[in-house]
């Protein structure tokens, strides 16, 4: 049984069945404590749930969406679809299949027709909203199914210090504090970096939260916009904006140009074996540009398409990404990461085909440079915008969407959990500014050697691929052995 505590929230609300309010008492049993709702708490709390023999409370500290959902599936909107097929998308590290057995049995519920489906339900590109309704049945699933003691309760409130108590940690919220044997960071993604040239622009025309109802809101049908930051974020909107027949201009800026690449479509026959991966373990690379070389030709010389020697390398990633200088990892996210990241986080072949329709016929314009300058006009901007290899543009917009991609860099940070651990010490940056230091059980590095966890994104440093969902179940599996270890074994 999921249970909620909502004192402390403010409109807050949750799709899980069957809520009541616990009494959260310090005395009960062993506590873990874990901050963030998203998918990487939810799939570290069933983790938690399945495998606690012993009396156990696993709180969920979530202020902002429903549980499990975070912002990626909290979407309302069937075309934002996964961006990758379903037999890669279980919540569980143990069962390869639990994605596709929910979708079969669920098909007929959500009233999904077979042109969505496909004809093979391995790889369909489900809908983000279907998704993290998945989640959502997934976690009640491991609450209903837990040994005697062992609770799962959802508290409808934000984080916002840790301190030192006698049986661990303390963690404050705004009306109370709650103790726990361990807590875990799953803050998920940071919200993206302020655009620097918008802080004197009127307020609603710049957007800063590119999954907001407000980022296309009261947008006329013909109104022209621009996206600074070509990601996910950005097809998204752009499948939105075609979904509900806009006509406008859509202009997508970012330093390279580069847009999200499409996945194939499922293979009819073999192109050969990728051996790239095993000869990089065979003879590693000898730096970054070696590395980009044999990439490269190995690409060259396969009979197939790309994308096969790109997936080949998923599983060595982490081993190459460790394997590399810090300067050759600085100037890999300097100069290579947005060509890296487009070709590997690729959409739909359904989704491609929008933005590609889009580009066709003239409407979506994407420029590489960046943003210089914005000056309100009455009801529209003045987009200036420096172009890669020289020379000016002038936009005039409507309206200026930031999906420039989450903050990695700690030391920028204004989330106040994360300030607040950053200024007392308790957590360090990693170098490169892709989330924290940690070990390699996720302990988090700092002047305290309390159980004090991280998962996710803010542990991207530890093998790049680590925004997943392949990686990241199996770090939740492996944090939650740890946990239960150290419950079992207190030191």
């Amino acid at each position: 049984m999921v249970k909620t505590d909502r004192s402390g929230a403010e409109g807050a609300e949750s799709e899980a069945p069957e809520l009541r309010t616990p009494e959260l008492r310090d005395d009960v049993v062993p506590r873990i404590i874990i901050v963030g709702g998203g998918f990487c708490g939810a799939v570290l709390a069933a983790e938690l749930l399945r495998a606690a023999r012993c009396p156990l409370q696993v709180v969920v500290l979530e202020p902002d969406h429903p549980l499990a959902r975070g912002v990626a599936y909290s979407t309302r909107d069937p075309e934002h679809l996964l961006n990758v097929p379903a037999a890669s998308m279980s919540a569980r590290a143990d069962d390869p299949d639990h994605f596709v057995r929910w979708l079969e049995r669920h098909a007929r519920r959500f009233d999904l027709h077979a042109e969505q489906l496909g004809t093979g339900l391995h790889t369909v590109y489900a809908p983000r909203y279907l998704y993290g309704q998945y989640l959502q049945d997934a976690l009640e699933e491991a609450a209903e199914q837990v040994q005697p003691g062992v609770t799962l309760v959802s508290v409808s409130a934000e984080a916002l210090a840790v301190s030192v108590a006698a049986r661990g940690l303390s963690v404050r919220l705004s009306d109370r504090h709650l103790n726990a044997e361990a807590v875990v960071l799953a803050v998920g993604n940071l919200p993206p970096r302020a655009l620097p040239s918008a802080v004197d622009v009127g307020r609603g025309q710049v957007q800063t939260d590119p999954w907001s109802d407000a980022a296309l809101g009261d947008l006329g049908p013909d109104d022209a916009l621009l996206i600074v930051g070509i990601g996910l974020s950005t097809v998204d909107l752009v499948v939105s904006l075609h979904a509900r027949g806009h006509r406008g201009r859509i202009y997508a800026l970012s330093r390279r140009g580069v847009l999200p690449q499409p996945h194939l479509p499922p293979a009819t026959g073999e192109n050969g074996v990728v051996t790239l991966a095993t000869e990089l373990t065979r003879r590693p690379a000898a730096g970054l540009p070696e590395l980009v070389r044999r990439v490269r030709r190995a690409v060259g010389a396969h009979p197939g398409p790309w994308q096969e020697v790109v997936d080949s390398l998923r599983a060595t990633t982490p081993a190459l990404w460790r394997g590399l200088s810090l300067r050759d990892k600085r100037r890999y996210l300097v100069h290579l990461r947005p060509y890296w990241d487009a070709h590997r986080s690729r959409v739909a072949p359904q989704v491609a085909g929008v933005i590609a329709d889009c580009q066709t016929s003239g409407q979506l314009v994407v420029l590489a440079g960046r943003l210089v300058g914005l000056t309100p006009d009455g009801n529209e901007l003045e987009a200036v915008c420096k172009l890669r290899g020289g020379g000016v543009r002038t936009l005039r917009v409507v309206r200026v969407v930031n999906a420039t991609g989450p903050e990695t860099d700690l030391t920028r940070t204004t989330h106040p959990l994360l300030s607040a651990l950053l200024h007392a010490g308790w957590i360090r940056p990693e170098v490169t500014g892709l989330g924290l230091e940690v070990d390699p059980t996720g302990r988090v590095k700092g002047t305290q050697t309390r159980p004090l966890y991280a998962l996710g994104a803010l542990r991207r440093n530890e093998s790049y691929e680590g925004i997943a969902v392949p990686e990241l179940r199996a770090q939740a599996h492996e944090l939650a052995s740890t946990l239960l270890a150290e419950l079992a074994n207190p030191e």
